[in-house]
C-alpha cells in the first residue's frame, strides 16, 4: 500500500483521494514548470512525504527539496528501485525515473520528438541525453511523458534514426519533430 506521486501539476484533491489509503513514499518532480508543480504545495502539506528533485530546477520550485536527486541515484520503492536519469535540455534540472520497464520521462521525450527547448544548445543537450540514456533502454520500455500519449523506446528509437539521417538540424530548437 505504498505510492509515489510524480509531478503533481493540478487537482490536489484528486491526487489526495487516489493516494489516501496508501503511504506516499515520495513526491517526485521531473522539472519545475508550473504544469508539473501546480499542486505541489498542497500535496506536500497534506501527505508530509519527502519532496525530491534535481537542484538544477531548485529556483523554480515552491518548496525546498527534502531529497536532492542526481543522475544515477536510486530510490527504494515497493521492494524495487526507481533509477534517476538527469536529462537537461528542457530545463537544467529535468530528470526522469525508471521503474522496471516504465520510464516516467517528464517533458524529455514524446512520441514524435524531444521536449521543447529554448536554444540550439539546449536542443543538442536534450538530444544527447535521449541518445545516451533513453534509447539504450530495452525496446519494450514504456515511456510515460508529461503530456499526451505514451511511447516505447523502440518507437522513439525508430523516429530518432530518421531524424539522425537529416542534414538540416543545425540551429534547431523549440518544438522539433523527429520526422518533421
Amino acid at each position: 500500500r505504498e505510492s509515489i506521486i510524480i509531478d503533481p501539476g493540478a487537482s490536489a484533491d484528486k491526487i489526495l483521494r487516489r493516494t489516501k489509503d496508501t503511504t506516499v513514499r515520495y513526491i517526485l518532480l521531473t522539472h519545475g514548470h508550473r504544469d508539473h508543480i501546480g499542486a505541489l504545495v498542497d500535496v506536500a502539506a497534506a501527505t508530509h512525504a519527502p519532496v525530491a528533485y534535481h537542484q538544477g530546477d531548485a529556483d523554480r520550485m515552491p518548496v525546498p527539496a527534502d531529497v536532492s536527486l542526481h543522475d544515477g541515484d536510486t530510490l527504494a520503492f515497493c521492494g524495487g528501485e526507481l533509477r534517476v536519469f538527469h536529462n537537461p535540455g528542457h530545463t537544467p534540472g529535468s530528470i526522469s525515473f525508471l521503474l522496471d520497464n516504465w520510464l516516467f520521462g517528464g517533458d524529455t521525450v514524446f512520441p514524435g520528438g524531444p521536449g521543447n527547448t529554448k536554444s540550439p544548445e539546449a536542443f543538442k543537450q536534450i538530444v544527447r541525453t535521449i541518445v545516451d540514456k533513453i534509447l539504450p533502454l530495452p525496446p519494450r520500455t514504456r515511456i510515460f511523458n508529461g503530456h499526451g500519449l505514451s511511447a516505447t523506446v523502440s518507437r522513439v528509437r525508430q523516429e530518432h534514426e530518421a531524424f539522425a539521417r537529416r542534414s538540416d538540424t543545425e540551429g534547431l530548437c523549440g518544438d522539433v519533430l523527429w520526422l518533421g
